[in-house]
């Protein structure tokens, strides 16, 4: 069954007792948000949604761009652990690890050649 059949059926109320779909009672901007926090709350929130895995494998069909679908987060059409907080990341003692352990060579002094007169 398809995810959008699966969601008509939910909400046209066969008699089957269901556990509420989260991405349609909570504000849906949560599964788009810019803040790392608001897409782990909204990430926590699929896991023990009833068509998790219908939402998951139609968003890889459809090769999403973006957003929390199935309680996996998307970014250019690539599943991805978490999402990096806007800007720059901080200097930290990590970050200076990460360069390079030889000195910059200094640049050669300029060269001058007189022209005869």
């Amino acid at each position: 069954m398809s995810l959008r059949a699966l969601l008509d059926s939910t909400a046209a109320g066969t008699g089957q007792t269901v556990d509420p779909i989260p991405c349609l009672t909570q504000d849906a901007d949560l599964w788009f948000s810019d803040s790392p926090s608001e897409v782990e709350e909204a990430k926590r929130l699929c896991r023990d949604c009833p068509v998790r895995h219908e939402c998951l494998a139609d968003a890889m069909e459809r090769h999403e761009a973006a957003g929390v679908w199935g309680g996996e987060l998307f970014m250019t059409g690539v599943v991805v652990p978490f999402k990096r907080p806007r800007g720059r990341p901080p200097r930290s003692a990590g970050a200076a690890s990460l360069t390079p352990a030889t000195p910059r060579r200094p640049r050669p002094a300029p060269t001058t050649t007189e022209v005869p007169a």
